[in-house]
């Protein structure tokens, strides 16, 4: 009887401890995404989150997270030819980092906003397809996103949709 209570005070405090201890499943790569244009301009997303609410439908995305890291693709944006983009954002960032960023058909990384803030930024799309992603490092905070083009060639699709 007292082997099953020193084991069960043992299994108590083991538990206690990981779960005080802050422990995250974020991989080294996604925790250094956030400097790497070329780990940001990869094709497939790496991402971890604590928490993700939110979505995104046709051309806006209203979305809350905590214990960002890496990225995370939000829409495929398809140029026929070059054309105009507006990004419109609104970003309240309480604690880590995170930036908002097209990566273009040539794999060039062009940061929309990063940190807390918002405002509307007008892209010019090289023809080809190119793709709106968060990139986030403990990131936390939520954002609201709005795309509009005048060009009927340009078509944009949410990630999850596809």
């Amino acid at each position: 009887m007292m082997n099953r209570m020193k084991l069960a005070v043992a299994c108590a405090v083991l538990l206690a401890a990981l779960s005080l201890s802050g422990c995250s499943a974020a991989s080294e790569t996604q925790k250094q995404m956030y400097g790497s244009n070329s780990a940001i301009a990869g094709s497939a997303d790496s991402y971890t989150f604590g928490d993700r609410t939110g979505e995104t439908k046709d051309n806006e995305s209203e979305l809350s997270f905590s214990k960002f890291y890496g990225t995370d693709s939000i829409w495929t944006i398809d140029a026929d030819s070059e054309a105009a983009l507006k990004v419109e954002y609104d970003q309240e960032i309480d604690g880590g980092k995170l930036k908002l960023v097209l990566v273009t058909p040539g794999q060039e990384v062009v940061t929309i906003a990063e940190g807390s803030g918002q405002g509307a930024s007008e892209l010019l799309l090289a023809a080809g397809t190119s793709t709106i992603k968060l990139v986030g490092n403990q990131g936390k905070g939520s954002v609201k996103l709005r795309l509009e083009a005048e060009d009927k060639d340009v078509k944009w699709t949410a990630v999850g949709e596809q």
